[in-house]
């Protein structure tokens, strides 16, 4: 085990520094660098909006289904292909994601008479509107258009793109609402909203001010399994890290003010962007934050703010700096040189303005210069918006029944492998596709025999975890700790030794072998417990090595 934890905190690592490769080294036939909208459609390019092809069709008029997909692209909505409400984009249409989800974040609506008119071509008005939605204008400029009358539908929507200066309108003291537009403008405009970070030209907050605003919106999160910490964006609603309520059966939320409430349960989760939006049984005053729609806009070297509950110290703040955007397996997250420490993980990160831009969700020790993340908004804001409207006594939740193996502490007749789960839902002698879907935590790399994840919660901590395999079946599960890496505090190792040791003797009874002393075995200090079983053997261990890095964790093995 020594040897395998050595390596895989380093792949891990390694995993999480990978930078992102630019798109946009090329340009377009149609769009060379002299086009007065080179910039804007390099940069939708750099990110991914839009997809490089031999011609872009700069002059090419722009459908409602196009700027469904830009739109959505733009503010990180999911695409992948659904069923929708209209009965002009089914399933197979290669768009009906980024419609559907758009639809469903209320960036633009369908028809009455249950049409979307996919190939319906865009106006200006109708590009305002989607564009104010998108980013959540909020403020009106004071300028008026001698052909934008308030009885337009549009009326307000193009105030706030103007006040945004996302565009000025022409000389003529005309905006042209009902002018037809191109890709090479929609671009420009996409662009320009997505790279002005400053939407709804917003007051810039203190510090105090931001946390002001916040703190009372923060809550401090109890389950059966451990703690952590969420965020309120609704009345009843609060959205936390997945890790932090798998397996969990019960939990409550105590806000700053000391006011407690069960939680029903948990309304909807995703265990891959290591997200969940929890109920409570009652509803609260508190209203919830407002959050940035996406992350799009942001910069390196940009002030963020966290809240959360690290140890159970309720509500504490720490302060620091966008170091970099991260995209492991497609999931968006912000990079951060604020403090996190565990349990607040799963708080709020917000910009100046005083907006939620992400959840706090993992990082590594400080050995490892502060290298903390938090899920970008743009992977919740579509699941907030399917539930902050919604009446209360209409929203569902319910736990998870608990995974608890039906069987004897130490069984005395051997099973299959594959019958008996030793680590959540994960078992033994499951084949690659098994794990891949059923382990918790984020997936990060993948060998030929070992598939890695992180963040996942075993047994109450976060951890690192590695499944080996053999010929294509899950022979050994190893499981790594971050509460005691680097972690040279003797009575938080030895206390983290007594917890693991009762989880897992509850399950598989006293350990064959069992070294509660420190020992010295060569390399290093250790305590140690092995269970032998018919099916698997399990050992656990804390080692504070020669080198003065220390390690604690769980490998589940087959016999």
């Amino acid at each position: 085990m020594k040897r395998f934890l050595s390596i895989f905190i380093v792949l891990g690592l390694v995993f999480s520094l990978v930078t992102q490769v630019s798109a946009a080294s090329a340009t377009f036939k149609d769009v060379p660098a002299s086009h007065p909208f080179y910039k804007e459609i390099t940069f939708l390019l750099d990110r991914g909006v839009i997809s490089a092809k031999d011609k872009y069709g700069v002059n090419d008029k722009v459908t409602r289904e196009e700027v469904a997909v830009m739109v959505s692209k733009a503010v990180g909505l999911n695409g992948t292909q659904t069923s929708t409400k209209f009965k002009d984009v089914p399933k197979s249409n290669r768009s009906s994601g980024y419609i559907n989800s758009a639809v469903n974040a209320g960036i633009i609506n369908g028809y009455s008479d249950g049409t979307f008119r996919p190939k319906l071509i865009v106006n200006r008005g109708q590009m305002a509107i989607f564009l104010a939605n998108a980013f959540d204008l909020k403020v009106d400029s004071s300028s008026n258009f001698k052909d934008v009358k308030p009885s337009m539908a549009s009326y307000s929507a193009i105030k706030k793109i103007v006040q945004a200066k996302i565009t000025t309108g022409y000389s003529d003291n005309t905006f042209r609402p009902n002018d037809t537009l191109t890709r090479g403008q929609i671009s420009a405009f996409l662009a320009r909203a997505m790279d002005s970070g400053k939407v709804d030209s917003e007051k810039v907050y203190s510090t105090k001010e931001v946390v002001e605003l916040n703190d009372p919106k923060v809550v401090l999160i109890e389950t059966d399994t451990g703690q952590g910490s969420g965020v309120v964006i609704a009345n009843g609603l609060i959205i936390t890290n997945h890790h932090v309520i798998d397996e969990a059966t019960r939990a409550t939320v105590t806000f700053n003010n000391g006011a407690k409430f069960e939680v029903a349960g948990v309304v909807e989760s995703d265990s891959k962007k290591d997200i969940a939006i929890l109920k409570t049984t009652k509803t609260f005053t508190e209203s919830g934050v407002s959050i940035r729609p996406s992350s799009k806009g942001l910069s390196k070297g940009e002030k963020v703010i966290a809240i959360g509950n690290p140890k159970g110290l309720q509500n504490t703040v720490s302060e620091g700096i966008i170091s970099s955007f991260r995209n492991p397996e497609g999931v968006s997250l912000i990079q951060i040189n604020a403090d996190i420490d565990h349990g607040s993980s799963d708080g709020g990160l917000f910009d100046v303005s005083g907006k939620l831009i992400g959840i706090t969700s993992s990082g590594y020790d400080k050995a490892y210069a502060n290298l903390n993340f938090a899920v970008a908004s743009e992977e919740f804001v579509p699941m907030v918006n399917k539930y902050i409207n919604k009446d209360f006594k209409n929203i569902n939740a319910s736990f998870a029944k608990p995974n608890i193996p039906e069987q004897p502490t130490k069984p005395t007749e051997p099973t299959e492998p594959n019958q008996y789960p030793v680590l959540g839902k994960v078992a033994l002698g499951m084949t690659k596709e098994q794990v891949k879907n059923l382990a918790g935590g984020y997936f990060s790399n993948e060998t030929t025999n070992t598939l890695y994840f992180s963040n996942a919660n075993v047994l109450g901590y976060l951890a690192d975890t590695s499944y080996e395999f053999q010929g294509n079946k899950l022979v050994a599960i190893n499981v790594f700790h971050y509460v005691v890496e680097n972690q040279y505090d003797l009575d938080i190792l030895e206390a983290f030794f007594v917890v693991m040791y009762n989880e897992i003797s509850d399950v598989y009874g006293r350990a064959d072998i069992l070294d509660t002393d420190w020992y010295d075995d060569n390399d290093g200090y250790s305590l140690s417990a092995y269970w032998m079983n018919p099916t698997h053997n399990t050992l656990l261990v804390v080692k504070i090595m020669e080198s003065f890095d220390t390690y604690g964790g769980i490998r589940i093995s087959i016999s």
